[in-house]
């Protein structure tokens, strides 16, 4: 199931090269999970500001259990001026997710 996983994340990757690729960093919450706090990047659809994205990213839950510390997650949102917000799925912990962070966008 991961090796799928890393695949699928793998396709949305290379498809996000081809686009300006904008990047996030912040904090995630993992709704359901009393662990469920962690520290994500993620790869973005886009660099422009005032503009919906979707991203792949990787997160680190530092207070759950070994076996449960990773997560790997598709998400959408909306990126504002350095910074967005975006709703997806962990798909190695099973739940959705929500995140807010800081991202690289262009200023027009």
């Amino acid at each position: 199931m991961k090796k799928i996983l890393a695949g699928l994340l793998m396709s949305v990757a290379s498809t996000m090269a081809m686009a300006d690729v904008g990047f996030f960093a912040g904090i995630t919450y993992a709704i359901g999970a009393k662990d469920g706090f962690g520290f994500t990047v993620k790869a973005l659809s886009s660099r422009r500001e005032h503009n919906p994205v979707y991203g792949a990213g990787f997160t680190f839950y530092p207070a759950a259990s070994p076996e449960n510390q990773y997560g790997v997650d598709l998400s959408a949102g909306y990126q504002h001026e350095d910074n967005a917000v975006l709703i997806g799925y962990d798909f190695l912990r099973n739940a959705p997710q929500i995140s807010l962070g800081v991202t690289d966008t262009k200023h027009e």
